[in-house]
């Protein structure tokens, strides 16, 4: 079945090129669909919107009289659109936001001020913590968090480019306990893990190189609840 609003606006555009030929340019389709279009509204109605010459087309008077309502409606409906359009491209409003601490300050605000700067209407309430957060019982609008989606929370989840981790060791470290040659080595050595985690996750680490893809279970005896703390030591 033929759309019904498809069907105005080709019996509209018709009447205002004069000839199913030029409307049929107009709406990038064939001469034939356009004839089709406006049988099966006349079909629908029961009664003939043109008169049909070998040359032209002229209005009947049931015709005219839908012609100007079609032209009312379509105007009405183009004009909803624009607005629609127009209004969502302007954004505006309070933006509740929850992040890492240290993705928040070494990476986020840096994006957030040019967003701000872009959209002058919007404010943002950026709230760090590493904490595990479901959004609806915090009232954040949104969410940022690197690893796995939290199964139990039940939340919809849009992934973000990779954020990249790299395992470090202080100089003092290393000249005492040595250089880990891979990461199988790391269960020899004393490790940091990151306690807002997931046990699995905090001594489960995955390394990814192009030589490959390894993880490894590591030795830690101190948990900390922010990279920072580490960040600030060295």
């Amino acid at each position: 079945m033929l759309d019904k609003l498809t069907g105005m606006r080709a019996f509209v555009v018709v009447v205002q090129t004069g000839s199913f030929v030029a409307a049929a340019d107009r709406l990038d389709m064939s001469p034939q669909m356009v004839a089709r279009h406006i049988a099966t509204l006349e079909k629908q109605l029961e009664t003939r919107l043109l008169n049909r010459t070998t040359r032209r087309q002229s209005l009947t008077p049931a015709g005219s009289l839908y012609y100007r309502r079609c032209e009312t409606i379509l105007q009405a409906i183009n004009s909803a659109e624009r607005e629609a359009s127009s209004s969502s491209a302007i954004l505006a409003g309070t933006l509740r936001l929850n992040a890492p601490v240290t993705f928040g300050r070494y990476v986020l605000v840096d994006f957030l001020s040019i967003f701000l700067e872009r959209y002058p209407q919007m404010r943002i309430e950026l709230i760090l913590s590493d904490d595990v957060i479901n959004p609806a019982s915090e009232d954040f609008d949104l969410v940022i968090r690197i690893g796995e989606l939290d199964k139990k929370l039940r939340l919809a989840a849009k992934p973000l480019p990779a954020y990249r981790f790299i395992a470090c060791a202080a100089p003092q470290y290393l000249a005492k306990y040595g250089h880990p040659e891979q990461p199988s080595d790391l269960k020899h050595h004393e490790c940091l893990v990151f306690a807002p985690w997931s046990a699995g996750l905090s001594h489960y680490w995955p390394f990814s190189s192009s030589e490959g893809y390894a993880e490894v279970m590591v030795n830690s005896r101190l948990l900390l609840t922010t990279g920072e703390q580490s960040l600030r030591r060295h």
